[in-house]
C-alpha cells in the first residue's frame, strides 16, 4: 500500500534511523471538523472579525500569555484591524478577571466563554476569521491548533517546531517566539488582506483533509500495521 504520509517526516529522537515497525501518524482533532461557511461580510470589510483564543494556560503562564495577546491586539488595532476577541476552552473561564484586565485600556470587545461542548467549539471556529495561538510554539501536539486546521481557520502563531513536519502545509503565520507585537503585525495582514486570508484557510482545509482527519488517521494505522504483519 502506498504511504499517505510524505517525508521528511518528524523523528522520535530516540528511534533509530531505519527502524521499520515504527511509523508517525499525526493527531487528529478533539472537536467535529467543521467547513467554514461563505463569509461575504470578511470580503466586504463592512465589520469588525473575530479572532479566537483556544484555550489558557494557568500560572505562572497566563500572565506572559495574555501580555502577548494584548501586545498582538494592540498592535494589530495600530495597523488598522477592527476585531472582537473570544476566549473559549480550558482556563479561559477561571482568567476572566485577568483577560478583562489585561484588555481594559484597548478599544476591543472581549468576551470569555468558558468551557463548551465539541460541536460548539466547532462552530465558533468554523465561523471566526483566525486564531492567535500563543500557548508556546505551535507544535504536531498543540490541539487548539489542530482543532483550527480542522475548522479551516488562519493561525497566527509562534515558530520553532513545524520546519519540515506537516504543519507546513496548514495556514499557519509563525513569529517569533514570544514577540506579541510580530503576532499583531501578522494578525493584521490576515485580517484585512482578504486574498491572504482566503489563501490561509483554503491551506487549513486541504491539510486537515489529506493529513489530519481521523479518515485519514485511521487509514494510516490499517496501512502501517499491515506492513508490520509478519
Amino acid at each position: 500500500m502506498k504511504n499517505i504520509f510524505p517525508e521528511p517526516l518528524p523523528r522520535i529522537r530516540w528511534l533509530r534511523q531505519g527502524a521499520s515497525k515504527a511509523q508517525f501518524i499525526p493527531i487528529g482533532a478533539n472537536i467535529p471538523e467543521r467547513r467554514p461557511p461563505v463569509n461575504a461580510r470578511f470580503s466586504e470589510n463592512s465589520g469588525p472579525k473575530t479572532v479566537v483564543v483556544f484555550c489558557l494556560t494557568g500560572m505562572p503562564y497566563l500572565r506572559d500569555e495574555l501580555k502577548d495577546l494584548s501586545d498582538a491586539a494592540r498592535k494589530a488595532i495600530e495597523d488598522g484591524a477592527r476585531f472582537r476577541m473570544l476566549f473559549l476552552g480550558r482556563g479561559t473561564s477561571e482568567a476572566r478577571e485577568e483577560i478583562v484586565s489585561s484588555f481594559r485600556e484597548l478599544p476591543v470587545d472581549v468576551s470569555s466563554l468558558g468551557l463548551l461542548d465539541a460541536a460548539r467549539i466547532s462552530d465558533i471556529l468554523a465561523h471566526s476569521d483566525a486564531m492567535l495561538c500563543v500557548r508556546g510554539r505551535v507544535y504536531h501536539r498543540r490541539g487548539s491548533a489542530i482543532a483550527g486546521i480542522a475548522c479551516g481557520l488562519p493561525i497566527v502563531g509562534y515558530a520553532g517546531e513545524t520546519n519540515g513536519t506537516l504543519l507546513d502545509n496548514a495556514g499557519l503565520v509563525l513569529v517569533p517566539y514570544r514577540d506579541g507585537r510580530a503576532a499583531g503585525a501578522a494578525l493584521s495582514r490576515v485580517l484585512q488582506d482578504a486574498d491572504f486570508h482566503r489563501e490561509l484557510r483554503e491551506k487549513s482545509l486541504q491539510a486537515h483533509q489529506k493529513y489530519f482527519s481521523w479518515t485519514i488517521i485511521a487509514s494510516g494505522f490499517v496501512e502501517f500495521l499491515e506492513s508490520v504483519q509478519p
